[in-house]
């Protein structure tokens, strides 16, 4: 039934596409409406597998809608609208020239943070680290939560502009960039907190007023000291993981410079100098930093509680470059990371290559909840049966990601013949896969 629906509600969008004519504005309403209500509509758990189905279909209408549109001849004030259009199907070299035409229009500040940001992704996809050092340099946030948005996507800018131009002038746009950020003065954004709160916009009979700390539960209410108080930590926090994102980045090059005291140090630094860090800012700091140390240090050896195919350990696997591959099974981008791995093991499997798959019990898998140790395992097995996972699989204790800094997954670590370890990667990143992919195929020639 869900699923007739969806075909339903796509047919519904694509006839209104057509009947919009070159709408910009109404096309994104109708994309979003239609994303929305598909979300909703998937089977739960929603898996990256349904995800994928709608991005295809979301893909084709947008296509569709755009086959009469000539992007050379559209009005400049309707560029940024066309061009965030064209970005949900992968036109780039389309994005970046719309986003420019977009400039020409005198944008309000706030309009033009967000246009470059668009046509710096695009130029990003493109590899074009000339165009994104030229943006990033005069790029100017224009409130808090622009700034966490733009640190949030900085780095991969910079690994472009690194890989181009090198990691010094990497750290150089690093710093411009950190220079322009605009960060929320806590006092006063706990004032205006507490003001709004206290005096809220009238709505029209059907606003819902706003949520008000304390005072829940049978709580007693907080005074408006407490409040500006936790809401000043709030807007702290808010600094805090803005900064920190630049500071793992500057880290990162430090590392690739081989400068790797420097990269430690910087961490350290900056945790001792932010006592106010929230427990997971600091300890995703403290992880990255451990993650720094571990480079070309030898592999501390995994505990496994069970296995799921052979594994005697990682020193008996010396001689051969190994992965350790940091996963779980209810985690969308560990499996969508898993068919390039299975390719790539496939191709490089005889002339080196081991793969070894590290997880842990988490007490349920699916819907179903509350599972034992035995029941999850046998369904672990079920997983790695049907997505085609023919490496080892070793399920061990927490120490395992402990050992390996392990703050976010999948967490890639790679290991040359010599037990020693080269890299660790973070996250999945389509884009990534050839670099990372050579860097194991320059290993196993050494």
């Amino acid at each position: 039934m869900k699923q007739l629906f969806a075909l339903a509600l796509a047919a519904a969008i694509f006839s209104g596409f057509a009947s919009q004519g070159q709408d910009p504005k109404a096309i994104l309403q109708q994309v979003r409406e239609f994303q929305t209500k598909a979300y909703d509509s998937a089977p739960k758990p929603f898996t990256q597998e349904a995800f994928d189905k709608i991005q295809v279909q979301v893909k084709q209408m947008i296509r569709d809608s755009l086959k009469d549109v000539d992007p050379a001849k559209v009005d400049a004030k309707d560029s940024y609208d066309w061009a965030e259009l064209y970005s949900m199907i992968d036109e780039h070299k389309t994005v970046c020239d719309l986003a420019h035409k977009f400039l020409t229009t005198n944008p309000t500040p706030e309009q033009k943070f967000q246009d470059q940001l668009l046509m710096m992704r695009s130029c990003n996809a493109l590899g074009e680290a000339d165009m994104l050092e030229s943006t990033l340099t005069e790029v100017a946030p224009t409130s808090s939560n622009d700034s966490m948005s733009l640190a949030y996507q900085v780095g991969d800018f910079v690994d472009t502009i690194a890989s181009k131009k090198g990691n010094d002038e990497g750290m150089k746009v690093l710093d411009q960039v950190q220079s322009h950020l605009k960060l929320a003065d806590p006092k006063e954004t706990a004032k205006k907190r507490l003001e709004a709160e206290k005096n809220p916009p009238k709505g029209n009979g059907n606003s819902i007023p706003a949520t008000r700390i304390g005072g829940t539960n049978g709580q007693k209410p907080l005074t408006d000291d407490e409040k500006l108080a936790q809401y000043e930590k709030q807007a702290q926090a808010q600094n805090d993981s803005v900064l920190s994102e630049l500071v793992m980045k500057k880290a990162s090059l430090f590392q690739q410079m081989k400068k790797k005291d420097q990269a430690v140090s910087s961490i350290s630094d900056f945790i001792k100098g932010h006592p106010s860090l929230s427990p997971s800012a600091k300890n995703q700091l403290e992880m990255s930093s451990k993650q720094i140390g571990l480079t070309m240090m030898p592999a501390t050896d995994l505990q496994a509680e069970k296995t799921i195919g052979s594994f005697s350990g990682i020193g008996a696997l010396k001689g051969r470059v190994v992965v350790l591959d940091f996963f779980a099974h209810w985690c969308g981008p560990c499996m969508a990371s898993v068919p390039s791995m299975v390719d790539m093991y496939s191709e490089l499997h005889d002339k080196g290559l081991e793969i070894v798959g590290v997880t842990q019990y988490y007490g349920f898998f699916g819907k179903d909840r509350g599972i034992t140790p035995e029941d999850e395992f046998t369904k672990l097995q079920g997983l790695i049966t049907d997505k085609k996972m023919t490496w080892p699989i070793v399920v061990g204790p927490k120490d395992n990601s402990q050992a390996y800094g392990v703050w976010g997954i999948p967490e890639t670590v790679i290991i040359d013949k010599q037990g020693i370890v080269r890299d660790i990667k973070v996250g999945y990143d389509p884009a990534q896969e050839a670099a990372i992919k050579k860097e194991i195929e320059d290993l196993l020639k050494e």
